[in-house]
């Protein structure tokens, strides 16, 4: 077993669940490590690099899906424990959020602007052009 596969199989995996509120039904990790409620799941035929399960989930304030695989890491690259969501901008850039903060990071995961912002709307994707909102 190479060293990646060794280091997954040692760790949490998620499981989503269906949870249903008074007018509407929504998704959780039910083992707590995916933070937060999502509008919609499925699984993917694909499977990760590594062969792990790949997810999509629904990210209901941007109303777009995000991937996820079974150990909690966004698009294979980033962890769950450290961004509450990731959503792929462009092939070399993500927004993330982290309790309710939002920031910008690379595929490297390098950190462009920290998750500090109360909003990032990209204006222009061309020009790659943001509207970055603060409340102090």
């Amino acid at each position: 077993m190479d060293k990646i596969k060794e280091e997954h199989s040692n760790q949490e995996r998620i499981k989503i669940e269906c949870r249903y509120g008074d007018h509407y039904s929504y998704f959780v990790d039910a083992n707590g490590l995916l933070k937060g409620e999502w509008g919609g799941y499925k699984e993917l035929e694909e499977v990760g690099s590594n062969g792990e399960t790949m997810y999509e989930l629904y990210y209901s304030r941007f109303s777009r899906y995000t991937v996820i695989n079974e150990y909690g890491f966004f698009y294979n690259l980033f962890s769950c424990k450290k961004y509450d969501g990731v959503l792929k901008l462009y092939d070399d850039l993500y927004l993330c959020e982290k309790n309710e903060r939002f920031g910008l990071i690379d595929e490297n995961g390098k950190t462009i602007l920290h998750t500090c912002y109360n909003e990032i709307k990209c204006v222009d994707k061309i020009k790659r052009l943001f509207i970055i909102i603060t409340v102090h």
